[in-house]
């Protein structure tokens, strides 16, 4: 267990019913924090003031249940409240006695979680706690920045802090861009974002590899390793280069001349870090983003290559990382579901609750049914290729990962109703929107596709909208010839320019974008076709899932099949690897169980 955990447990295990936290650096706000909290069985409520603190409180005076109480503002508490809560004045001061709260606020929690494992004895102020900061978790050695190889080194800080997984708060990058002024002035003129440092990467990297006129090292030993990883994870792009240069290089990462072959040591590069790496993949909602960026890199590789041994080599990977797969979802999905979306949607059911905290006026969610993560690779460089640029980040869809149920989750901003259709995905959407303070003529949902192009004249007078776009799932089921087909299909629906149109007058109109789908998809093979008893007692099925009617008719199908691979969620069955129930040998995408490609799907932001 994290140390932090620990000391927020500690404030709290003492009592069990009431408890009002005076919260000023908002550390109860963290998703890890409160999914452990709900777990325990709290109730977690955010309160603004004193008046909507009380009546909360009267309202909930004689249940039975544990709440604590979260703010941020401190106001006086009554007697009566008194005698009956538990108050607790916690900042991050209280748990980092020795660290400056100012240069902390806005850490990640797995930096704070890694402070707490520091001793330290003597106060640190602002600047002092930020360059602790950077020493200890970003390897930043301030005594190398003033050697030799000191630019070398601080970009390779650079790249540490605003593009790796920890995060970093307004402190440390405001204190990195006074920081790098002398040394690259061009980068902090144009503001330091993440996309100003990609781009910058991207042109000394270039400027260096075609041995133009480059001040930067990129054999530096640290930052050399560094742009490795950025290249293996498609952060950067290779540059073109000649036969001789190309042959220069040992490790051959970041240059291609020949584009067949470039393609193809991407490939043996991924596949061979993949092999190494699954293992070692943690059971943490993150490093199961990190591991699909790369192995979906690798499957859009592998299907432009179009090598039999490589997508042979691919799937073998793919399933060994699925078996890791399906274990995290063993121990960790359920508490997926307790997690804030205020900071990431680690669900689909936190997708609308992500997007209201954001800090845009008018937002859009486009919602592309059926898109394996692969896919929307694709997609995002037909967009780049329209100078559309997006941030991909990851969610988890609904399990079993039908579209009546995930898709429903998404526009309801909560866990869906089993019994229900995706038919009330509207009522829903704009029934959240109302509840958070949005009228209903600010708000709009519409279906579009190729063939039937929505009419948008609304956006103008819009706030918040919701678009759904169906043509990648029925590309999906019409598929006949497996994923080469798909991609193909894709590349092609990408190059039709409905969803950069669409993303275009939305950015015309001022809208902060956020693109996500309902399910993944996956290329199946067919076990055995559904037995009639089998079919007539299920209340739906499609080709990798069953719901049953009751309990005995699930459990009789269990005890008939118990070679199968299938997970269990209250009435369903559905299969955990790629099998199907179509005829033996019968191959199709389709989707419905619980394989990765179904459950981690692409949250783009543009």
């Amino acid at each position: 267990m994290s140390k932090l955990l620990e000391i927020i447990q500690k404030q709290v295990q003492s009592y069990q019913y009431r408890i009002l936290v005076f919260d000023k650096d908002e550390i109860f706000g963290y998703p890890e924090i409160q999914a452990d909290l709900l777990s325990r069985g709290y109730e977690i409520v955010y309160v603004k003031s004193a008046f909507e603190f009380r009546i909360h409180f009267e309202l909930n005076r004689s249940s039975g249940h544990s709440i604590i109480y979260t703010t941020n503002k401190k106001f006086p508490v009554l007697p009566d409240i008194r005698n009956n809560t538990k108050i607790i004045d916690i900042g991050l001061r209280d748990v980092y006695p020795f660290l400056d709260p100012d240069a902390l606020n806005g850490l990640s929690f797995t930096v704070l979680n890694i402070l707490t494992g520091y001793k330290i004895y003597e106060s640190l102020g602002y600047t002092e706690t930020i360059k602790f900061i950077l020493e200890n978790i970003y390897n930043v050695d301030f005594d190398t920045l003033k050697s030799g190889r000191g630019k070398e080194r601080l970009l390779n800080a650079l790249i540490t802090v605003y593009l790796e997984k920890n995060g970093v708060n307004k402190p440390v990058t405001d204190y990195l861009s006074l920081q790098i002024k002398p040394y690259f002035p061009e980068l902090t003129r144009e503001g330091l974002t993440k996309h100003n440092l990609l781009t910058f990467i991207e042109e000394k990297w270039k400027a260096w590899v075609l041995q133009q006129d480059s001040d930067i090292n990129f054999e530096e030993f640290y930052l050399a390793k560094t742009i490795g990883f950025m290249f293996i994870k498609g952060q950067l792009k290779p540059v073109h280069v000649t036969k001789e240069r190309y042959e220069s290089f040992a490790t051959k990462v970041g240059v291609f001349y020949d584009q067949e072959q470039s393609l193809r040591d991407e490939l043996t590069m991924l596949t061979d870090y993949l092999n190494n790496t699954i293992s070692s993949i943690e059971d943490k909602p993150q490093e199961w983003f990190d591991i699909m960026q790369i192995i979906a890199r690798a499957k859009t590789l592998s299907l432009k290559c179009r090598s039999n041994n490589s997508a042979a080599d691919l799937a073998q990977i793919e399933n060994r990382i699925n078996e890791r797969f399906q274990l995290f979802l063993e121990a960790s999905y359920d508490s997926l579901i307790s997690r804030s979306g205020s900071k990431h949607p680690y669900l689909v059911t936190r997708v609308l609750e992500y997007m209201r905290y954001h800090p845009s006026g008018k937002k859009a969610l486009i919602v592309l049914d059926g898109l394996a993560y692969w896919q929307w690779l694709v997609i995002a460089e037909a967009l780049e290729r329209e100078s559309i640029s997006s941030e991909l980040k990851s969610t988890f869809a609904w399990i079993p990962t039908i579209t009546a149920w995930s898709r429903q989750a998404i526009f309801k901003g909560d866990v869906p109703s089993l019994n229900e259709s995706n038919s009330n995905e509207e009522k829903h959407f704009r029934a959240y929107w109302n509840s958070h303070g949005y009228a209903e003529h600010q708000i709009e949902y519409i279906k579009t596709s190729v063939n039937k192009q929505a009419d948008l004249s609304c956006i103008s007078s819009r706030s918040i909208m919701a678009f759904v776009i169906n043509d990648l799932d029925d590309l999906m089921h019409g598929v006949l010839m497996g994923d080469e087909q798909l991609y193909l299909s894709t590349l092609q629906w990408a190059e039709s320019n409905l969803l950069s149109n669409l993303i275009q007058k939305l950015k015309q109109e001022g809208f902060k974008i956020f693109i996500t789908t309902d399910h993944g998809n996956i290329e199946s093979t067919g076990i055995r076709s559904l037995r009639l008893n089998e079919r007539f007692g299920a209340l739906s099925r499609s080709k990798r899932h069953i719901r049953f009617s009751n309990d005995t008719l699930k459990k009789e199908f269990l005890k008939n099949n118990t070679s199968l691979p299938v997970g269990i969620k209250d009435l369903s069955v559905y299969l955990k690897d790629k099998s199907a129930f179509v005829p033996e040998n019968d191959r199709l995408i389709t989707h419905g169980g619980s394989y990765f490609w179904e459950v981690i799907i692409p949250f783009a932001e543009i």
